[in-house]
């Protein structure tokens, strides 16, 4: 896919008549008679997918977080920040369920620069996560740089990649920063002087302003709008679906939410263990975090984390460990477990699992057998761990 995304010229959002959904990484098109099926083929070639010569709007798109298959669609009024008129009409896209897909905005503003200005008119999407997905211009509309000069298509991707970064540097400038000072006094977009070093690199060339104008509306106050009206509707089945979304950002924001909002049932409680036996490190430390103590009694969680300890590397052991001493009781399959492991480890686990036993007092006549046979240990980190917590933990035992 060029560019991490895809354009569409034509039909519109949904699954029925003339409207479209986006699924997973591409998009498909339904309505007018034609369709587009194995839209990544297509697009990894063209990096588009259009209607040559047609009049429908000019769209494109982001990877979506969910499933685009509207069902419904509801409005919200919002505040945008904005001076002046700061309330606005955000637009909710449902699934059949009423589970929140997608937002977006029908954005009128203009684009001024030294008393010119220029009227943009542009539908600006987000993913329930505030993730950017996309924009969409009304039919007849198009975007233009200096001297009117429409875009070209790859000047439409590129806006749509420099719109996906939330980590743009655009965050940082002022207006006044985006052309040097020797150029004010210029035409709209910085015509007649050049545009600042420091931003030329992170606009489309001519388009400066519209550039600017665009990312600050899509990281700003809807945005915030946006996440929270989605922390509001999340569910353990709306989280499960983030989980396996394709962009990893998705997925993060999603584990950073669980926790005192989202009940741990056994279908979420499936998907963050594995979260946490998969191969992202960052994501696993998240996972963890974001179960709750209570939910750590669970025997089947037990076993999951024991599961992910077995299986882990260094690191991944250390976290299992530590969100275990957060349990309200460790089961005896778990124990169990973490006994016939003891065997195997060294080093920071083993102690570790030392730590753990000792925090819930785990005495039993196995256990401590276990114990026994590792004080006589050839290695004396081993023995020495061994010999302190029979001093230390079973010496107290009833």
């Amino acid at each position: 896919m060029v560019g991490g995304g895809c354009s569409v010229i034509g039909g519109r959002w949904s699954v029925v008549g003339d409207r479209w959904s986006v699924v997973g990484g591409g998009c498909s098109v339904i309505g007018d008679r034609w369709w587009v099926v194995a839209v990544l083929l297509l697009v990894a070639v063209s990096g588009r997918v259009a209607a040559q010569g047609s009049d429908r709007p000019v769209r494109y798109f982001q990877v979506a977080a969910l499933p685009l298959e509207v069902a419904n669609e509801q409005t919200l009024l919002i505040d945008t920040g904005a001076t002046g008129a700061g309330k606005d009409t955000l637009f909710q896209l449902l699934s059949a369920t009423d589970n929140p897909l997608a937002y977006y905005r029908k954005v009128t503003t203009e684009v001024c620069f030294e008393g010119n200005c220029r009227l943009l008119r542009v539908h600006l999407y987000w993913n329930v996560t505030g993730r950017y997905l996309g924009f969409e211009l009304p039919p007849g509309e198009f975007l233009s740089k200096a001297e009117h000069e429409p875009f070209r298509p790859d000047e439409y991707h590129a806006l749509n990649n420099i719109l996906a970064d939330s980590l743009s540097p655009l965050g940082n400038f002022s207006y006044d920063d985006l052309v040097p000072k020797a150029a004010m006094g210029g035409l709209l977009d910085g015509v007649t002087g050049p545009t600042s070093k420091d931003v030329l690199r992170h606009v489309v060339k001519g388009a400066v302003y519209t550039t600017y104008t665009m990312w600050h509306l899509v990281y700003g106050r809807t945005r915030d709008e946006v996440m929270r009206i989605t922390e509001e509707a999340l569910t353990p089945g709306l989280v499960c679906q983030l989980l396996a979304s394709p962009d990893v950002s998705d997925r993060h924001w999603a584990l950073s939410r669980i926790r005192d909002r989202v009940p741990v049932t056994p279908q979420l409680r499936q998907a963050l263990l594995a979260v946490i036996n998969g191969t992202s490190y960052s994501l696993a430390e998240r996972a963890l975090a974001a179960i709750p103590s209570d939910a750590l009694g669970d025997d089947s969680l037990q076993q999951g984390l024991l599961a992910a300890f077995v299986e882990g590397d260094y690191s991944l052991k250390k976290l299992v460990i530590d969100k275990l001493m957060e349990a309200p009781v460790l089961n005896s399959q778990l124990i169990g477990g973490f006994r016939t492991q003891l065997d195997e480890l060294n080093g920071e686990p083993l102690a570790g699992v030392f730590r753990l036993f000792g925090k819930f007092n785990v005495t039993d006549p196995d256990t401590l057998a276990k114990i026994r046979s590792l004080e006589r240990s050839p290695n004396r980190y081993i023995a020495n761990l061994a010999a302190r917590y029979l001093r230390e933990v079973a010496s107290s035992a009833p």
